[in-house]
């Protein structure tokens, strides 16, 4: 496995693998190579390993221009974690990313809201099919609602309080925007960029993420929601491809990893109304969850 170790995804993948190992009471070695090795030593070193580990198949989070024969070549088999785009010539470890970006949708729709955001990435082909798809759901079922999209070139650093453009965005949406993150390392930055601008989540934004990277989403605050997905079916479905591919000889297939759900937590935890004395009402009801709060507290505030 090629690729980055520091992403739940990867991580969920290898659970699905060793579930798959222990299905088929097979002995199955993985061998976790981080993306630094073939920034070091280039397709080349990876290949040349491979063959020297005798491996059956590599699993790599590949760039477009990467030169895949020589591992074919090889008789090991090749599947792509699709990083920036899906490749025509090996099977792909993908995902369902237009049903994603619907249940995103509904999500949102569902609790009242009426404006919408993307963020999102601009040159990866998972944040452009996540954002596709979340846009047509939206125009379909509320054609003339605001929506707003940023996006960015794909990138490995970390969000800084200096990154005007981001902080400008946010600063122009309407009040009560539902925000749809690419994944959930963008999301988290979009607290990050709230939290400097002195913006509410959930009360002036909710925002939603994918992976459901419990990590991340536990520590960010509020805690983030997020799309799950399959990833450890994903996982499993892989290994057995694999099995089929060496032992009897299959076309391999791409891996469609579903999504399973949204994870609701503090980012999304309100309602948008439009009537504007329900929607005072649910925010001094949220605003006072932490303490014993009734009907004659409410109606202090309320006519």
């Amino acid at each position: 496995m090629l690729t980055d170790f520091t992403e739940t995804f990867s991580y969920r993948l290898q659970r699905g693998i060793l579930h798959y190992a222990r299905d088929s009471r097979e002995q199955w070695m993985v061998c976790r190579m981080p993306l630094s090795y073939k920034t070091e030593k280039g397709m080349e070193g990876v290949v040349h390993w491979a063959e020297e580990w005798k491996a059956d198949a590599i699993m790599g989070k590949f760039e477009p221009d990467d030169d895949l024969q020589p591992f074919m070549d090889r008789g090991i088999v090749v599947i792509a974690q699709d990083h920036k785009q899906l490749f025509s010539t090996v099977p792909n470890v993908t995902s369902a990313y237009l049903t994603t970006g619907r249940l995103a949708a509904d999500y949102f729709l569902d609790r009242g809201f009426r404006s919408f955001a993307f963020c999102g990435y601009d040159d990866a082909v998972w944040s452009k099919e996540r954002y596709r798809g979340f846009r047509e759901r939206i125009k379909s079922r509320e054609n003339d609602c605001p929506f707003s999209l940023f996006t960015d070139k794909l990138t490995d650093d970390p969000w800084q309080s200096n990154d005007l453009k981001l902080l400008n965005w946010l600063q122009s949406l309407p009040h009560r925007t539902a925000i749809f993150c690419c994944d959930d390392r963008q999301a988290s930055m979009v607290l990050s960029a709230c939290f400097e601008a002195g913006i509410k989540v959930p009360e002036d934004f909710a925002v939603l993420g994918v992976d459901n990277d419990e990590i991340v989403d536990e520590l960010d605050e509020p805690t983030l929601s997020s799309v799950n997905l399959d990833i450890e079916q994903g996982g499993y479905e892989m290994a057995r491809m694999i099995d089929a591919i060496k032992q009897q000889d299959q076309p391999g297939s791409d891996i469609v990893i579903q999504p399973a759900g949204i994870v609701p937590r503090q980012s999304t935890n309100t309602f948008a109304a439009e009537e504007p004395y329900v929607q005072k009402a649910i925010d001094i009801i949220h605003d006072n969850m932490d303490r014993k709060f009734s009907v004659p507290d409410l109606l202090r505030h309320l006519p």
